[in-house]
């Protein structure tokens, strides 16, 4: 549900009239997608799958980081200069080098190196309202500690439901990929490769090749990498 700006009558027509596949809502956090644009809420777009592998578990989250370390310049490309310089929702590739995501071992470990905490019961008894500012980034590992979920920061506050759907596909697309252990491309040695590209041009269709999105997806962040250039 849209929580502002549209009547249940507009909105109805709005998600009919999109033409692509979006994932399914099973994994938004709280079912639902909420867009406050008075207060920019950011979204909770998905629920981390947990396993009885803490190995498993472990290997998902580098490789999701990963992506994220690899591409956030050309999903920064896809928003306004205003945006890509927000304080609230920085570079996620500001926060770990490949080579310290190499040497991790456990989730406890991934969100130490991540946040700088000092220590295993830091983790454990971390506080929501303490507001690190490592939360402030396009990718927020903060409410995994508690809730299971990531924060994705990189939209600004919408009530456009074409918009936010595109933006769901876009990093549910991103966590499947990056869960599937299977899938080389998003290994971490295929990963660091990308994100030594230089030519944007061809980072970009790395990107987009990696995440095999819908058409009316793909086509719509391209138009906004040209819209926004």
């Amino acid at each position: 549900r849209i929580d502002r700006g549209l009547t249940n009558e507009q909105y109805a027509e709005k998600v009919n009239a999109f033409k692509g596949k979006p994932s399914t809502f099973e994994n938004v956090y709280g079912g639902l997608c909420i867009i406050n644009p008075e207060v920019a809420k950011n979204m909770h777009v998905v629920k981390v799958p947990r396993t009885n592998n803490s190995r498993q578990e472990t290997s998902r989250l580098k490789r999701l980081a990963a992506f994220y370390l690899t591409f956030d310049d050309i999903i920064a490309s896809m928003l306004p200069q205003d945006r890509r310089e927000n304080d609230y929702a920085r570079r996620a590739s500001q926060r770990m080098s490949f080579e310290e995501l190499r040497e991790i071992e456990s989730v406890v470990s991934f969100l130490k190196a991540w946040f700088r905490y000092h220590s295993d019961f830091d983790i454990q008894h971390a506080r929501p309202d303490g507001r690190p500012r490592a939360r402030y980034c396009g990718l927020n590992l903060y409410a995994l500690i508690k809730q299971g979920t990531i924060e994705i920061r990189y939209l600004g506050g919408t009530i456009d439901p074409v918009q936010i759907l595109h933006w769901i596909n876009l990093h549910h697309a991103i966590l499947d990929k990056s869960a599937d252990l299977l899938d080389y491309r998003f290994s971490l040695d295929y990963l660091q490769k990308a994100s030594m590209i230089v030519n944007m041009g061809h980072k970009t269709e790395v990107f987009f090749n990696k995440l095999e999105l819908p058409k009316e997806t793909e086509l719509y962040f391209r138009g906004q990498i040209e819209k926004y250039k």
